[in-house]
């Protein structure tokens, strides 16, 4: 076994974009062209494709071959923690019977897999599915030694990839604790899987109900939230395809009105192992412009420049007159705004203009 693939693997554990490359080395060890990993216990199922088979599982997942899935099924089954071949299960004569062979796999080129799933912590099942054209064979028993051989590893590294992301999310609520912002771990429905402490405590503007679903209180802040969780899912969109959404809640007597950001969980290398999909963050209005071009960068993900910019704006300095600042070009500021706005998902300058006015700078707090 080439050290080279245990360390992908391992690799994959801290950075989860290095997944694909791991499950591709494993899918080439044995003549593969192809693997999926799948989080089967998440009612979204995220997962990661590699490029041989990426084509083949849209396709799947579209036409909905998931239903009444034969393969899957018996995979499943019988291939806790050990990979097992689909021909020690189905005869050529079922394959031929049975329509996800005959319509599905076998016009494409494919017709042989190997599969395996892991239990891990958390009530969590991770499946992993190697596939092989049909012209190449089946994945007999000297490949299924191939791939067992790092099954310990496989499923090591799932479970610390797991925790890290499960820590990933209670670091981001910690962050936004530091800067007194309210902020809540969604599901794609609503449900709120963790918190900080300030959006734990009391607040007029919204309510924990039964499920822990959040229920914002005025009528048309929780229209609002309802559509952006809509639109944020629409067309059955993966966790990592999901859209954010801001929208105002208005004020009340001795309250004022604030700004709700839901950030998409996956811009964080959340998504395949928390069942987080969004970062609801409520924002208070207020006037204190106490930013630095420092805060902004950390806040909003800029760069040095991006940030320095967009603070001048924040000072109310019209854009050429801030690119003349910063002795920089008007196209040149035009562009830089334009990658800010699509960084924050705003639509309009004067969009993030509010939504910078409306943090609280931490001097100020």
């Amino acid at each position: 076994m080439p050290e080279t693939i245990i360390d992908c693997i391992y690799e994959a554990a801290a950075e989860p974009a290095a997944w694909e490359n791991a499950l591709d080395r494993l899918a080439h060890l044995v003549g593969a062209e192809g693997a999926l990993l799948v989080n089967i216990s998440d009612e979204l199922m995220p997962l990661i494709t590699t490029p041989g088979v990426r084509e083949l599982y849209s396709d799947f997942f579209k036409q909905g071959w998931t239903a009444d899935n034969i393969r899957t099924k018996a995979l499943l089954s019988a291939s806790k923690s050990k990979f097992i071949s689909d021909v020690d299960q189905f005869s050529q004569e079922q394959m031929r019977d049975e329509p996800l062979y005959r319509d599905f796999l076998w016009p494409r080129g494919f017709g042989f897999a190997a599969g395996v799933s892991f239990d891990l912590p958390q009530e969590k099942t991770i499946a992993i599915s190697i596939e092989r054209k049909r012209d190449s064979g089946p994945i007999e028993e000297k490949h299924l030694d191939l791939l067992n051989s790092v099954g310990r590893d496989l499923r090591r590294s799932l479970i610390l990839a797991s925790q890290l992301e499960f820590k990933a999310v209670d670091n981001s609520l910690r962050a936004l604790q530091l800067a007194r912002l309210p902020t809540a771990a969604l599901t794609a429905k609503g449900k709120i899987l963790g918190c900080n402490t300030v959006f734990e405590a009391a607040n007029p503007r919204y309510a924990i109900s039964a499920f822990d679903q959040l229920r914002f209180l005025h009528p048309a802040a929780q229209a609002s939230f309802e559509a952006s969780l809509a639109a944020g899912m629409a067309d059955g969109a993966s966790r990592d395809e999901m859209q954010g959404a801001q929208f105002a809640c208005p004020g009340q007597p001795g309250l004022p009105p604030a700004v709700v950001y839901l950030i998409p969980a996956a811009r964080l290398n959340v998504g395949l192992f928390s069942p987080v999909s969004f970062f609801i963050i409520l924002v208070p209005l207020s006037r204190s412009n106490g930013l630095t071009s420092e805060m902004i960068q950390s806040l909003m993900n800029l760069t040095r420049a991006e940030a320095r910019l967009t603070k001048l704006l924040l000072d109310g300095e019209p854009l050429r007159d801030a690119a003349q600042a910063l002795g920089i070009q008007l196209e040149t500021a035009r562009s830089q705004i334009k990658t800010v706005l699509a960084k924050t998902d705003m639509a309009r300058q004067t969009d993030l203009i509010a939504a910078l006015t409306s943090l609280h700078s931490l001097e100020a707090d």
